[in-house]
């Protein structure tokens, strides 16, 4: 052979081999793609309606273009069915792909060894969905960008995704226009929802880095006739979540929301109620507005949605006119305890939530404004803090309720899901309530009780105008303490002050009480402030209670009055029949006994009215004479107790200050025999309570 031909041979073959590598496998990968995509279409279910146009390929360049692909997707439908759909993506761009993984994706639904690269970038000019069957448009898209896919599984039967994960997604101008066939509305309900902006980015299968939609907007409208038309309208500025982790027990950073508005005009068929008030109430237009609202630090259980989903459906499927079945009752009741208790266990709650600028007008029937709201802290059942401002709600007939602030801690529940277990069993059962019997048998009260906290609450500047159209200000009103230790303590303290309103004695008022505020409007008071204060702390196990009572009228007088009891058979108490309570409750005794009377300004008002009606007379001669009888009444009882009662007495008369008279028991007194010193003069009664007074200049 010429050696000449043999050299130009091999170089005509090098050359083919170049061009066939740089022309013929780009188009043999080409013709891969196009087969793949071929066989997925063909392997669906139901393959009506799909199809894929304009493949191109730049095999050296890892680029790949769609001019469009149209796959089938089941939507899920109002009722939980299947809906079949066509989504439709045109203008598809992928730049940077591992095409062995996408072959494998195609086929198998999952494309290989998660973490790796899957797309670089996929970038597409618009998207429409609609109905299979019907052709109805469903929604659409505008341009969209995803950005380093690492992982994608889907189902090769239908197509649906069940996991995917990348970097950075963003999609505009997304529309929503479900029909009423997807509604599964027998009557015509014209649905519009649109976002304009939706940014995701760091997505995971179990979270994301963050989520950001903006200018959320949506509609509906009844249509089936002029009488039943009925709208709904609710616009959104923005929803971000950050740092997302789902899994047993989720987790999110911050979530915030801003600028969302609800308004709800109900048909006039759904308007008619037996109810002349939720009638009033349907009667629209309903409303809805929020400035922001944001949460920090958020633990929460996915298995919430899964109980709340379960109760609807059964509640949803029950024949209204039916007894709950106890098998379901008690399931219910099982799954809420066993939130209550991973609540507990994964310390579940938020770090921060705040509410600012709520507005919400309930048709014709009442209307409510909340200027802020803030609760922090509320971990694990543990309660936290929380603080309302400036809440403000108004009723029909001009009844209004404002209050500029309520806040205080909510208490700690952490020991109440095991109290309920120990109770009635785990899990609860249709014989949980035999259960709870026989654990009850023969146990004392204190070791009944659950230990719990129901928290502390103060509601400061209360103005209310009730249906008389008359203000009543309540300044301060605080529930300090409400709760039961693991000793048996319960304790419970309330307190109420500055409660003030117009002076009015009414045809209704007792005679004494009728004088009265006429003589305190005689003497120019035309607003009377009161207060009043209740505590209680009682020892289940060691048979003890202690009560203060106090009431008081700003500017007029303070009275308080304690007691402490003892041996307070309260087992006997709680078996008892009612008609032996009485006598039960007699068998306790009077430790110790405290009244403390402060004079404010009352003492003078008396003084001065006695004195007007007395010519020539002053309130200081009145004074005089009041303490002088008082003197002299005690020193007739013949005992140097009564004795010094008296002077006490009157020297308050005289000077004002405060006065306390209080019991010297040696030995507690049994409630029988103090109910039977009401027959006794007053020096035995004096002698046998050990009473003493003691007066306190102003």
């Amino acid at each position: 052979m010429n050696r000449t031909k043999v050299v130009i041979g091999l170089f005509l073959i090098a050359i083919l081999g170049v061009l066939g590598g740089r022309f013929g496998l780009p188009w043999l990968i080409e013709r891969q793609v196009a087969a793949a995509l071929d066989d997925h279409i063909a392997g669906l279910p139901d393959s009506t309606g799909a199809r894929y146009a304009g493949l191109s390929l730049d095999y050296w360049n890892d680029e790949l273009r769609l001019t469009e692909l149209r796959l089938p997707v089941d939507l899920p439908g109002a009722d939980g069915s299947a809906y079949p759909a066509l989504v439709s993506v045109r203008g598809i761009h992928v730049d940077g792909y591992d095409w062995p993984r996408l072959e494998t994706a195609l086929q198998t639904g999952r494309a290989g060894a998660p973490g790796e690269l899957l797309i670089r970038q996929v970038s597409w000019r618009g998207v429409t969905v609609e109905g299979q069957a019907s052709g109805e448009a469903l929604g659409s898209g505008g341009e969209g960008r995803l950005e380093g896919m690492r992982d994608l599984v889907f189902d090769p039967a239908d197509g649906a995704v069940t996991s995917v994960s990348f970097d950075a997604l963003s999609v505009e101008d997304m529309v929503a226009t479900p029909s009423p066939a997807y509604l599964g509305s027998k009557e015509g309900l014209v649905v519009h929802i649109a976002l304009p902006s939706a940014v995701v980015t760091g997505w995971r299968g179990d979270g994301a880095d963050s989520i950001v939609l903006t200018g959320i907007a949506a509609s509906a409208v009844g249509t089936a006739s002029a009488e039943a038309e009925g709208s709904a309208e609710m616009t959104l500025e923005g929803l971000s979540v950050t740092d997302w982790q789902s899994g047993d027990s989720g987790h999110v950073g911050a979530a915030s929301l801003s600028g969302l508005s609800v308004t709800l005009n109900l048909p006039e068929s759904v308007q008619v109620a037996d109810n002349p008030e939720v009638a009033r109430m349907m009667r629209g237009p309903l409303s809805l507005a929020l400035q922001s609202y944001q949460m920090a630090d958020v633990r929460y259980d996915p298995r919430v949605l899964d109980v709340w989903r379960a109760l609807i459906k059964d509640l949803a499927t029950r024949d209204p006119e039916a007894k709950p079945e106890p098998e379901v009752l008690i399931g219910h009741l099982e799954s809420f305890l066993v939130l209550m208790e991973r609540a507990r266990d994964l310390d579940l709650g938020t770090g921060l939530a705040e509410m600012v600028g709520l507005k919400a007008d309930f048709g014709e029937a009442a209307s409510l404004r909340m200027e802020r709201f803030e609760l922090q802290d509320a971990y694990g059942l543990r309660g936290g803090s929380f603080d309302v401002r400036g809440f403000s709600q108004k009723g029909r007939d001009d009844n209004n309720v404002d209050i500029a602030r309520y806040h205080g801690r909510t208490g700690d529940y952490a020991a109440l899901p095991a109290w309920l277990r120990t109770v009635f069993g785990e899990p609860l059962s249709t014989d949980s309530l035999e259960k709870a019997r026989a654990w009850a048998a023969g146990k004392s009260l204190a070791e009944l009780v659950p230990v719990i906290d129901l928290g502390s609450f103060a509601m400061e500047g209360m103005d209310v105008i009730g249906p008389d159209g008359k203000p009543v200000r309540i300044d301060l009103t605080t529930i300090e303490r409400m709760r039961i230790g693991d000793d048996g303590l319960v304790e419970v303290a309330f307190r109420m002050d500055g409660i003030s309103g117009p002076l009015e004695g009414g045809s209704s008022a007792p005679p004494q009480a009728a004088m009265l505020m006429q003589m305190l409007k005689a003497n120019g008071v035309e607003d009377l402030r009161l207060g009043t204060a209740f505590a209680l702390k009682v020892g289940l196990a060691d048979s003890t209670g202690a009560l203060v009572l106090g009431m008081s009228g700003e500017g007029l007088a303070q009275m308080t009055a304690e007691v402490d009891l003892t041996a307070i058979d309260f087992e006997k108490l709680r078996v008892a029949p009612a008609p032996q309570r009485n006598m039960v409750a007699l068998s306790s005794s009077l430790a110790r006994a405290q009244v403390t009377l402060t004079d404010e300004g009352l003492r003078k008002l008396l003084l001065e009215s006695q004195a007007a009606q007395r010519p020539g007379a002053t309130a200081e001669m009145i004074g005089a004479q009041f303490g002088a009888m008082a003197e002299q009444m005690g020193a007739s009882m013949g005992t140097d107790a009564s004795r010094a009662i008296g002077q006490q007495l009157a020297a308050f008369i005289t000077r004002g200050g405060m006065l306390e008279l209080s019991t010297g028991l040696q030995d507690p007194l049994p409630i029988i025999r103090l109910l039977g010193l009401q027959r006794q003069p007053p020096a035995s009664i004096i002698g046998t309570l050990g009473l003493s007074a003691r007066h306190t200049a102003p």
